[in-house]
């Protein structure tokens, strides 16, 4: 009997609820799935405006660092509006959803605030010529090749492999050294010969060798000079200028060829001396005679 009256009030219930609220649990459902509908529709029209734009770009043959920075901005645009779009759906309005923003206006810039300034430190990035995708930087801390300048961090990729997500506002406040900003670059060099050993014959010898290699830029200067006069080795300094894509394995060769042509000329390269003058003392201290 208990269950028979407790189906009942159970049917009643249902029976009551679909009387009075199943229209609007209905038209709730409906918005919601209208709301995923646009939602989907949307991003698939986003994609594809973007390919129309990344191929506008492109024919244009804009930079390739504007080009990614650009096309990063109208696609955070773009699908902010699609999101909006079905909010307004679920009957959340435009101006509500403004409305409440304005009203928390502290709060939201407190919390956007490093957002914000990496974001103006991109747009300084992109309008000083920094740098741009492809070239080799260094902030001091960390250097690599530049993959991507997004709309708050750049993108770059280590000499062994690994990728760092630099923030922008950091780099755009941080010296930055370029070193793909010239097509040429100086490779310098310091060499150590003994005190007895000629000056200008190892002068001959290492310009020889510059001369003799293929990656060295021949119009241009090739320097050789004296340094400084060490503890322990006359010290040189010389100089060439490379393109910079050889530039790390033209030095390579060149300290390499250095050598064999010290050693054959019979020119030392001295290890760091000191003499040490040891004084007796004669006095016989504490002796009788």
């Amino acid at each position: 009997m208990g269950f028979v009256l407790l189906d009942e009030a159970g049917w009643n219930i249902w029976e009551y609820l679909g009387e009075h609220y199943g229209t609007a649990l209905l038209g709730f459902l409906e918005k919601i799935i209208a709301a995923l509908l646009v939602c989907w529709i949307g991003w698939k029209i986003v994609n594809w405006v973007m390919k129309v734009v990344h191929r506008l770009i492109q024919g244009r043959k804009i930079d390739e660092t504007v080009e990614k920075f650009t096309t990063s901005i109208v696609s955070v645009f773009l699908r902010g509006l699609v999101v909006l779009q079905a909010l307004g759906i679920l009957g959340i309005e435009s101006a509500s959803i403004f409305a409440l923003l304005g009203g928390s206006t502290l709060v939201v810039g407190l919390g956007l605030q490093g957002s914000l300034a990496n974001f103006a430190g991109g747009m300084m990035i992109l309008l000083q010529h920094t740098f741009q995708v492809g070239d080799y930087i260094s902030d001091g801390s960390h250097e690599g090749t530049v993959e991507s300048i997004n709309i708050i961090s750049t993108r770059i990729r280590t000499p062994d492999n690994k990728r760092i997500t630099l923030q922008n506002g950091e780099l755009s406040n941080a010296a930055i050294t370029n070193f793909s900003a010239f097509p040429e670059r100086r490779l310098d060099f310091q060499f150590s010969i003994a005190y007895q050993a000629g000056i200008e014959e190892a002068r001959e010898l290492i310009l020889r060798v510059m001369e003799q290699e293929e990656n060295v830029l021949q119009e241009k200067d090739k320097v050789v000079l004296v340094k400084n006069h060490g503890d322990s080795a006359i010290e040189l300094f010389a100089y060439c200028w490379v393109k910079r894509e050889n530039y790390a394995i033209t030095g390579s060769r060149i300290r390499e060829q250095v050598k064999y042509a010290f050693d054959k000329a019979g020119i030392s390269i001295p290890f760091p001396q000191m003499d040490v003058h040891l004084i007796r003392d004669t006095e016989e201290k504490g002796e009788t005679t």
